[in-house]
């Protein structure tokens, strides 16, 4: 007798639950997820971070972070399920010849023991997300994979998807300034990859940091290195997809994202950091099932089991790689189907259009009209969401636009050459003439200026002195004779005559004397000489004379004066201060696409009024002025023909100039006639060659990492961000308008 297939008849589906554990520098990523007939369904996810670091953490801080990360992950589990089963991520060191360092795989023992884990495996960090790159990417990746913590730079060499080469250290400061130091250890590795992928949670402060850095010229990167950052939990999202692909399990995506939004809430409702909170829905853990080594085998596990699985309790060293076969699985054909139906809805769009115009020839109108008589209500019910999705439909195929901005690296090239640029005769490279135009205009300006220019002046000194006279006959003193007192010299004010000695041999002899009034011969406090000073008469040492009270009177004070270059400054500046309106100006008089070159052939003042004269004192000096301006006009494209033909063999296939930034500096000029000599430099940014609208033709309908892939793989190309409307519809592929009109390209060069 043949039972009728009741539902609950149906064998109940088993499951089985595990613990994805990645423990990174200074967080720990909890991922837990079921298995059930060969389906990964992620359950919760939770990261929590140690106060400064996983090396510098104890024992009990390690085992609370922990803790507290998969107690956070598993409170979606059904009552009684457990997690036991753990998948551990560990860091790149930690690992020597394929094998977990002792001193690591004591601590992973504790944490296993004290948390009832049961360790089946463990893959290293930097190698799950190389692969899963290469899952990605469809190529494996060759680039540096840059992970930067509060205090210390990871950084690892991947080449052809392989990590051949790893270097560390700590630093305090920029981060781009570190990692250009510690690439100096992959020197010997040869060229480095001109790609690097920031490891640190989708920040993107810190990957304009990167992209604005001006890298040493002495490290050896092919071309200025792109920089991209991966998602937020990108780390926990490799090891998942590895652990699922080395387990024969198919991750169900769609439960990745449940997860991660159920982590978000929980985390905004407890008050979690910021980072978090700005998680984005579509930074999920999982993709497609990636393809790298995982490390099969239990980190306790001291014999292996026979036939039955029993909980593990003992550490074992001894976990060896399985072989390149066993690493490697193939996807899941109904993947590959899902994945084929997929890429050929682009294609399909305009048939399921078509055949949405010929349902609406086959419908009977007549009777929809006798029916919206009979019952409105009952037909605007089913008709409402029938055309709401026809809108949807068409806004989606024929009414959504893109805006795809690429950005491109730039080689910068100079040039230095002595040319003529000629009013009469055509631009011609080979004769180094460039075509121009002599333009004249007048500027009034005023400018003023604070003066420079010191000038002492201030009081003389004067003083009463008796003058001696040991001669025996009278001397008369002219007025304005000079006594001096050392250096010092005073002049008499008025004419004296002083009387002979007299005296006999008995008595000694006794001077004549005479007062006189004398006055400094110029300003200064110095001539304020003391009482009982000396003072000489030049040429005569029979005459002399001696002050009974000081001189007083002398001064001294510092004027603000006009200089002669204060009057050269102030003009400097006024012609540098209308030098841009002059610019302009002559750009107004030139002809449509010309070009102003920097330098002027003449400057000359037509007319200037100073307020002051050199000398005169003043505490700023003023300038109104007529200044005439000589300058050349040349045709921009006259002069990127003439760069073009220059630089020649520079210019490789696909790349030409940039004629937005080609700049012309020119020195040396000298006008005669209709002509002007110079030496001219000219400095060029060298772009690649793109065609927008092929590349807009060969992107539409496809999806955004098509299009990226392919813009990619156009020369200098650093990154590439597509932009489109309408995708906030539910359940259809975010693809590229199919018409490529629709889509607009944005070059953005870095030079």
């Amino acid at each position: 007798m043949n039972l009728p297939n009741l539902p609950f008849l149906k064998k109940k589906k088993e499951s089985e639950y595990f613990l994805s554990l990645v423990l990174r520098d200074e967080k720990v990523s909890a991922v837990v997820f079921e298995q059930i007939e060969g389906k990964v369904n992620v359950v919760g996810e939770h990261v929590e971070h140690f106060k400064e670091a996983i090396e510098d953490a104890t024992d009990e801080e390690l085992l609370d972070v922990i803790d507290k990360a998969v107690s956070t992950a598993e409170k979606n589990l059904p009552e009684g399920a457990e997690s036991q089963k753990t998948i551990f991520g560990v860091k790149n060191d930690w690992i020597e010849n394929g094998k977990i360092k002792k001193d690591y795989l004591l601590r992973l023992k504790k944490v296993s023991e004290e948390l009832g884990f049961t360790p089946v495996g463990f893959l290293v960090i930097p190698e799950a997300i190389a692969h899963l790159l290469h899952k990605e990417e469809g190529a494996p990746p060759t680039a540096i994979l840059c992970e930067i913590a509060k205090k210390r730079i990871n950084l690892y060499l991947i080449k052809s998807g392989k990590v051949t080469d790893t270097n560390s250290g700590d630093f305090d400061g920029s981060p781009p300034v570190a990692v250009e130091g510690l690439l100096k250890h992959f020197e010997a590795s040869g060229p480095l990859p001109s790609k690097i992928i920031l490891f640190n949670g989708g920040d993107e402060n810190l990957r304009q940091a990167f992209i604005a850095h001006k890298w040493d010229k002495n490290l050896k990167f092919l071309h200025v290195p792109q920089v991209l950052s991966l998602p937020l939990n990108f780390d926990a999202r490799a090891v998942l997809a590895g652990a699922a692909q080395q387990m024969g399990f198919e991750v169900f995506e769609a439960s990745v994202a449940k997860a991660q939004i159920q982590d978000l809430k929980e985390t905004d409702q407890g008050g979690a950091s910021a980072d978090l909170a700005e998680e984005e829905e579509d930074k999920t853990l999982a993709d497609a099932v990636s393809e790298f080594g995982f490390v099969p085998g239990d980190l306790l596990q001291k014999d292996k089991p026979k036939e039955e699985e029993e909980p593990r309790t003992a550490v074992s060293d001894n976990i060896e790689k399985p072989t390149v076969q066993d690493q490697f699985r193939e996807i899941p054909e109904e993947v590959k189907f899902q994945t084929e139906q997929d890429k050929q809805l682009p294609q399909k769009a305009s048939l399921l259009m078509a055949s949405i115009v010929s349902g609406f020839k086959k419908i009977n109108f007549r009777r929809i009209l006798k029916s919206i008589v009979r019952s409105p209500k009952k037909f605007l019910i089913g008709t409402i969401p029938v055309i709401l999705i026809i809108l949807l439909l068409y806004f989606y195929f024929f009414a959504r636009a893109a805006t795809v901005t690429i950005d491109i690296n730039s080689r910068q090239v100079d040039l230095t050459e002595d040319i003529v640029f000629s009013q009469s005769d055509e631009t011609n490279a080979s004769k180094n003439v460039v075509s121009a135009q002599f333009l004249t205009v007048s500027e009034d300006g005023k400018g003023s200026l604070a003066t420079t220019g010191k000038k002492e002046t201030g009081e003389k000194a004067k003083g009463t002195v008796t003058i001696f006279n040991s001669n025996d006959s009278a001397q008369t003193i002219p007025t304005g004779t000079e006594l001096l007192s050392g250096d010092l010299v005073f002049l008499t004010d008025k004419a004296v005559t002083v009387a002979s000695a007299s005296g006999d041999i008995f008595s000694g002899t006794d001077p004549g004397t005479a007062n006189v009034t004398l006055t400094a011969q110029t300003f200064g406090t110095d001539y304020n000489v003391s009482a009982n000073t000396k003072f000489t008469l030049s040429g005569t040492s029979s005459v002399a004379a001696k002050n009974d009270n000081a001189f007083s009177g002398g001064t001294t004070k510092v004027l603000k004066v006009v200089s002669e270059e204060d009057i050269e400054k102030l003009e400097e500046t006024l012609v540098k201060a209308l030098e841009p309106k002059a610019k302009d100006d002559i750009l107004k008089k030139a002809e449509d696409g010309s070009v102003i070159l920097p330098n002027f052939i003449s400057t000359t003042f037509k007319r200037q009024s100073f307020s002051k004269d050199e000398g005169d004192e003043a505490n700023e000096l003023s300038l109104t002025s007529t200044i005439n301006f000589e300058g050349i006009s040349y045709k921009g494209e006259d002069m990127k023909k003439f760069a073009l033909d220059k630089f020649g063999e520079e210019l490789e296939k696909g790349l030409t100039i940039n004629s937005e930034k080609l700049l012309v500096n020119a020195k040396n000029l000298e006008k005669e006639g209709s002509e002007a000599s110079a030496q001219i430099t000219i400095k060029a940014r060298l772009i690649p060659e793109i065609d927008e609208e092929e590349i807009a033709k060969e992107i539409s309908g496809k999806s955004r990492n098509e299009a990226s892939a392919i813009i990619s793989k156009l020369p200098e190309v650093r990154n590439v961000n597509i932009k489109s409307s309408f995708d906030f519809i539910p359940f259809l592929p975010k693809n590229l308008p199919f018409m490529s009109g629709k889509i607009t390209i944005v070059i953005n060069s870095d030079g």
